[in-house]
């Protein structure tokens, strides 16, 4: 016997729209497919007042992504950037001289805190 086709209903979910031009008041919005492709803006979704999802056209989330990946690369090589620095600046002292040195700053900022505590 073939198996029984069934036909796939809509998910009705309790989700607010919000736009900058409209405002609607309904708990429950149905948004349809030529809303969304003409859309503008992006559309955000609220449930219980609380923003929780946006639809955005698929070029615009592309070129986030594109923009996420290359901000990412520019602090990765600033970092690199900044540790070759510290390395280089680094490369005169002995492991005992550092050693001491964050010995020193970490009882001054102890000594501060405690001072701190004291006074407030």
């Amino acid at each position: 016997m073939p198996a029984k086709r069934t036909r796939a209903k809509e998910a009705k979910a309790p989700y607010r729209v919000r736009r900058k031009t409209t405002i609607r008041s309904s708990p429950q919005v149905m948004l349809r497919w030529s809303e969304i492709e003409s859309a503008t803006e992006p559309i955000v979704l609220e449930r219980n007042g609380r923003p929780v999802a946006v639809i955005i056209k698929y070029d615009d989330y592309q070129q986030m992504g594109t923009g996420r990946t290359q901000r990412r690369e520019a602090a990765w090589q600033e970092l690199d950037a900044v540790l070759a620095q510290v390395h280089g600046r680094t490369q005169n002292f002995d492991a005992k001289e550092i050693e001491a040195d964050i010995t020193a700053v970490r009882q001054e900022v102890r000594e501060k805190h405690a001072a701190h505590r004291h006074r407030g």
